[in-house]
């Protein structure tokens, strides 16, 4: 087994997979993510979060179609690979586009939800009413991310997508969610084929500001 890598160059490396082998993943490898995953911080430490993992072979078939039927509706939004702007856009989209074909060659999928029965004081009574949204998604989106920096440390290629969100109404049943439970994102898992890099982003002088918007970051 390889050396682990160290939490820098994990962040450094953490790149999104779309293609997977079929070699499975250990319970054990699970139970670590997930353990990365609920120690985020978190309004209030409410931990908001939930998480449903699914290895079964006919429910990720169920996922996958409605993956396949909310990318039908994004499609047209992501953009034709063909009128891309560079060649990695161009094949950022001729991936994203196969995988609506291939979600299930994942091993697992990780359903990650946010449970609004946990929030207290930050939604209404009747759980129906988010108070603090930003927080409370954003409480959410920090255990993902601690779950995909200790899927990169385990050798362990994933890739989150939001597109079953969209039909979440189908998705609640198949999972057996209350009523106070949404879908946030959908982790697709598997040990990957390809090799972990840095992934493309613009420069950091593009984004980071010193004291005012717009003035250099030295």
């Amino acid at each position: 087994m390889a050396e682990a890598p160290g939490l820098f160059e994990a962040i450094d490396t953490q790149r999104s997979f779309r293609r997977f082998t079929d070699q499975p993943i250990s319970d054990d490898a699970i139970h670590r993510l997930l353990e990365a995953a609920r120690k985020a911080p978190s309004p209030t430490n409410s931990q908001p979060w939930a998480f449903i993992v699914i290895r079964d072979a006919k429910t990720r078939r169920a996922l996958a179609e409605i993956y396949a039927k909310a990318w039908g509706f994004a499609k047209p939004f992501y953009g034709d690979p063909e009128k891309a702007h560079d060649e990695p856009e161009r094949r950022m989209l001729v991936a994203t586009n196969r995988l609506a074909d291939a979600v299930d060659e994942a091993p697992v999928f990780i359903n990650c939800c946010l449970d609004r029965s946990r929030l207290g004081a930050m939604v209404t009574p009747d759980l129906q009413t988010i108070l603090e949204p930003s927080s409370v998604y954003g409480a959410v989106y920090g255990a993902i991310q601690n779950l995909l920096l200790a899927a990169r440390g385990l050798g362990i290629g994933a890739v989150p997508t939001n597109l079953t969100r969209l039909l979440d109404a189908e998705v609640k049943p198949l999972l057996g969610m209350p009523d106070h439970a949404e879908t946030v994102s959908l982790v697709l898992l598997g040990y990957p084929r390809g090799k972990f890099g840095p992934p493309l982003r613009r420069p950091l002088e593009e984004s980071a500001h010193s004291e005012l918007w717009g003035k250099p970051l030295h």
